[in-house]
């Protein structure tokens, strides 16, 4: 598919432009393409490039935020925090940190440069799949599919 072209693959695409669910493949260099129609329906992506702030939580999926404000805020927090603790303490608050936030940018051509720790956390590599994901609950990425076991609402007597 040629980005930026409307997918009609998309069965709802008519009815809303979120929720939105889109696979990708990690390139070269590491980069992913986000969706334009993602891309569109989040504000703070309006204008490139953008620093975003990786939050990764759940295993295989990390929550995208924008880093001004929320990566300022959670770098404050930690540079402040970080002067409370000393030793082996202020090394396991640090570790914590690098192993839930990773800082990266959406580039003038809609793609991203997935750090090391962001492509390990996702459990991919180049030439895999990394769904975005735009819904009510935010913005995020995964490196298996977001609704596998989630299925609920759609009603067993349907193909």
């Amino acid at each position: 598919m040629t980005q930026g072209r409307f997918p009609g693959w998309n069965l709802v695409a008519d009815l809303s432009n979120t929720p939105w669910r889109e696979a990708s493949r990690v390139s070269s260099k590491d980069r992913l393409p986000i969706p334009t129609t993602i891309k569109r329906n989040v504000d703070w992506m309006d204008k490139t490039p953008v620093d975003i702030l990786g939050v990764m939580d759940e295993p295989g999926q990390a929550m995208l935020l924008p880093w001004v404000p929320d990566g300022e805020r959670v770098r404050m927090w930690l540079s402040e925090a970080s002067n409370s603790y000393s030793g082996e303490e202020r090394d396991q608050l640090l570790l914590e940190a690098q192993a839930r936030y990773v800082k990266f940018s959406l580039d003038r051509d809609g793609r991203v440069t997935l750090p090391p720790n962001l492509l390990g956390h996702l459990g991919v590599s180049i030439g895999q799949y990394v769904w975005t994901v735009l819904s009510q609950k935010g913005l995020w990425i995964s490196g298996r599919d977001p609704t596998i076991g989630v299925l609920t609402m759609l009603p067993a007597d349907l193909p």
